[in-house]
């Protein structure tokens, strides 16, 4: 099986296929010094205390005006306070300070999606390769050329997973466009997805390992489709429904839910603890407990994958006996709704074409943009965002609302 090479050396030509000596591509980033107060802001602020994470990089950046780490990190929480402005001239003075300074331009292409400038966001959006501790692709010795919008025809393309689940999931509506324009497209993605992305339209194999150098064309980061085939924040983001299940676990599991009353509601209330931002994006189990108890007239189904509901929840749990992605999409095939924070389920429940409740914290995030209920990337979602930085009372509130009202609209209408 290929691994990751160690480290090339300065002037030898950079592993990513660039054609560039490494110093000039993904080597060419100068060591920050480190900065104990940043260092404090950024515990601050990973803590939920985001006015005083501000506070305290006001003050760094005023005793030192160069400071290109402070800068960044403060455009990070003026951005997560929604000071849009404010977060994009920090970005620009710590790029302006430091050019080579690979998080700050990856921090700035986020900022400039989420306020849906798509030409200027992708060069910078690009960056993220070029961060010490992206591990996703950038010193994979692939051997072939990175993807730069060539043409693609007579070529074999290989697009492999970056990030998470749900931004693979997310940008896999682009493989079908892709497909089209080349001899092949091949998939490289994490295991537990493999089965899934096979059955996306115009892949040709989804592999779980590479257990030899690939022979395509090209390799592009699935993001980098993305970049491509949305050129602008016109250009269409939805292209149809292109995640499907399995019939046999559809089936599997109908006898389970079929004789449960409706409507039948999916929940998922917290993501994995190893994403950086998760406590910012989780319910705690109490407040999981009181969205569904909110809306005494909907079935509530656990989703959380490999875990049992919380304790006095009362849900039907599937989400302790599901064994991987393939029962994951037939239980939602069953269901009249999926609820569900920020995760790679909400991104699964789109693809699907099924209706799906995103609970948003306050921050913008570049999929889902400022503000608002709809979204360009799936049409069957609707964006219920915190008002205030936290705030997780009031989504659960508005959540169970809605639950009550469409519940006995139902049975006005004799569902």
């Amino acid at each position: 099986m290929l691994q990751p090479s160690a480290s090339p050396k300065r002037n030898d030509p950079c592993p990513c296929g660039s054609g560039k000596r490494y110093k000039h591509c993904h080597g060419d980033l100068t060591a920050l010094p480190s900065d104990s107060r940043v260092d404090q802001a950024l515990e601050t602020r990973v803590r939920g205390d985001l006015p005083k994470a501000l506070e305290m990089l006001d003050a760094a950046i005023v005793e030192t005006p160069d400071a290109a780490r402070a800068y960044h990190l403060r455009g990070i929480v003026r951005q997560e306070l929604r000071d849009l402005a404010g977060a994009e001239a920090d970005l620009r003075k710590s790029i302006a300070l430091l050019p080579s300074f690979a998080e700050a331009h990856f921090a700035l292409g986020i900022l400039l999606l989420v306020t849906r400038r798509y030409a200027e966001a992708w060069p910078e959006y690009e960056w993220r390769t070029r961060q010490a501790d992206y591990k996703d692709y950038a010193n994979y010795p692939f051997g072939i050329p990175r993807w730069r919008g060539e043409s693609l025809a007579g070529k074999r393309l290989l697009v492999h997973a970056e990030q998470g689940l749900g931004d693979t999931i997310q940008c896999a509506r682009f493989l079908p466009l892709a497909a089209r324009e080349c001899s092949r497209v091949d998939v490289w993605c994490f295991p537990p997805l493999v089965p899934v992305m096979q059955r996306v339209k115009g892949v040709g194999t989804a592999y779980a390992t590479l257990d030899e150098r690939p022979t395509h064309d090209f390799h592009a980061p699935i993001i980098d489709l993305a970049a491509h085939y949305l050129p602008t924040a016109e250009s269409p983001h939805w292209l149809g429904p292109y995640l499907s299940p399995l019939e046999e676990r559809v089936a599997k599991w109908a006898p389970q839910l079929a004789s449960v009353a409706r409507p039948l509601v999916g929940f998922v209330w917290k993501g994995s603890a190893l994403f950086a931002n998760d406590r910012q994006r989780s319910l705690t189990p109490d407040l999981a407990v009181a969205l569904s108890k909110g809306a005494p007239g909907a079935a509530f189904v656990n989703l959380q994958f490999g875990e049992p509901p919380p304790a006095g929840a009362g849900w039907i749990d599937a989400g302790s006996r599901l064994t991987d992605w393939e029962d994951t999409l037939a239980v939602m095939s069953h269901l009249d709704l999926v609820i569900a924070v920020d995760t790679s389920i909400v991104h699964a429940a789109g693809a699907m074409g099924k209706p799906v409740w995103v609970l948003r914290p306050f921050y913008p995030d570049w999929r889902w943009g400022i503000s608002g209920e709809s979204s360009p990337w799936y049409p069957s979602a609707t964006l219920l965002q915190q008002p205030a930085p936290g705030n997780w009372e009031s989504v659960v509130k508005e959540a169970a609302s809605r639950l009550r009202s469409q519940n006995s609209s139902s049975a006005t209408s004799g569902r």
